[in-house]
């Protein structure tokens, strides 16, 4: 580790002598709409993190620290099929999406396909898992 850090220090010291650059300080006008924007995504992204994680907020101050894991456990197993498919997805659609950003309406529809093939594949496996949500997890967890 100290190796990639003396490696990295002395190659952005000698890169920097080598050609000499002159540092400034960003003007606030220039960032302004970045700012603004980045705002917005991180607002989101902090309410959307609450709204994730609210349930093992009050499981764990209501159940205590054992009963959270066992909540944590069985949260884990419940979002396995849908998060396979989703992370499949997303990996997948952006390049497809990209074919047809230029026509509104062909995305629309794609959108909405895509949407109802996730539906009808992701509701029967969550109604299928909570209706053998006892078995399973007597059978993945044991009798405890």
């Amino acid at each position: 580790m100290i190796a990639s850090l003396t490696e990295a220090t002395l190659s952005t010291l000698l890169t920097l002598h080598s050609r000499r650059h002159a540092f400034s300080w960003p003007k606030l006008e220039d960032l302004r709409r970045s700012l603004v924007f980045s705002t917005y995504i991180l607002g989101l992204r902090v309410a959307w993190y609450c709204n994730s994680n609210a349930d093992f907020a009050v499981a764990g101050r209501v159940l205590g620290g054992a009963a959270l894991g066992s909540y944590n456990i069985a949260w884990n197993i419940a979002q396995q099929p849908l998060q396979k498919l989703t992370d499949l997805v997303q990996r997948v659609v952006p390049s497809c999406f990209s074919n047809f950003q230029n026509d509104c309406a062909a995305l629309r529809e794609y959108v909405l396909t895509l949407t109802a093939a996730l539906s009808l594949l992701t509701l029967p496996a969550t109604f299928g898992l909570a209706a053998i949500a006892d078995e399973l997890v007597a059978v993945a967890l044991g009798p405890k």
